[in-house]
């Protein structure tokens, strides 16, 4: 009962002018309930309560899948510790240096490091590599799915983002989420496509799934959600 009451107090109600129904957006930590503008906050509220069995569950279910999706993505940046990235788990070896920090391919990844580094400005310095690699091959995708899709390409970015895989702006500009870079190659072509295809279609709807899947090679999973493709 007391899951129940820290549930319903976490509820979040949202007006929008581009909302033509109701909808119960249900995350691991809270509830959103979106109504169109001029909508009863109070109608909202009590939607959210009369369906607080199914939110439970739901949030059930993403608490497992982000434990699952946390342990392909976590390490410890120290000595011999396998880093995911790419799918795969890449050996590290931390060398002391006297010059300024930083991380490379060497039969495996070799961090460059002054003595003494803590774990904290170790795993900056091999975000910072991730990144680098993200971004390279972000810009590189963009360019590709930008012709097949007759659109600009999209300004790339990599952040360290805690609900997303990508977004694409209002300006245009591609954002994608620093924990693509331990995933398998083909997750990054897939948010990639998949951001760009907002440049022509803004919502989620059967058509934009239809865009999507035209765009991308026959290898890559037709999937919604990554992490059930990754078994997450």
């Amino acid at each position: 009962m007391a899951e129940s009451s820290d549930t319903l107090k976490k509820i979040e109600v949202r007006l929008s002018r581009r909302a033509r129904r109701r909808r119960i957006e249900v995350r691991s930590d809270g509830v959103t309930v979106v109504g169109p503008v001029g909508d009863s906050p109070g109608a909202l509220r009590r939607r959210a309560r009369r369906k607080r069995k199914w939110i439970l569950r739901r949030q059930d279910e993403l608490r497992r899948r982000e434990e699952r999706l946390q342990r392909l993505i976590s390490y410890r940046p120290v000595q011999g510790c396998q880093l995911p990235f790419r799918g795969r788990r890449l050996p590290v070896s931390i060398r002391v240096c006297d010059g300024p920090a930083r991380a490379e391919m060497a039969e495996g990844l070799v961090v460059h490091a002054p003595r003494g580094a803590s774990e904290d400005e170790l795993r900056a310095v091999i975000d910072g590599w991730l990144a680098e690699r993200l971004l390279e091959e972000g810009q590189r995708l963009v360019r590709v799915y930008a012709r097949r899709l007759g659109v600009p390409p999209a300004p790339v970015r990599v952040r360290d983002m805690r609900t997303r895989w990508g977004s694409l702006g209002s300006t245009g500009r591609l954002t994608l989420n620093l924990r693509l870079a331990h995933l398998p190659a083909w997750t990054w072509e897939h948010v990639t496509a998949h951001e760009l295809c907002h440049c022509r279609i803004r919502n989620h709807s059967a058509e934009f799934y239809r865009l999507l899947w035209s765009v991308l090679p026959e290898e890559i999973p037709r999937v919604r959600r990554l992490e059930r493709a990754l078994g997450a």
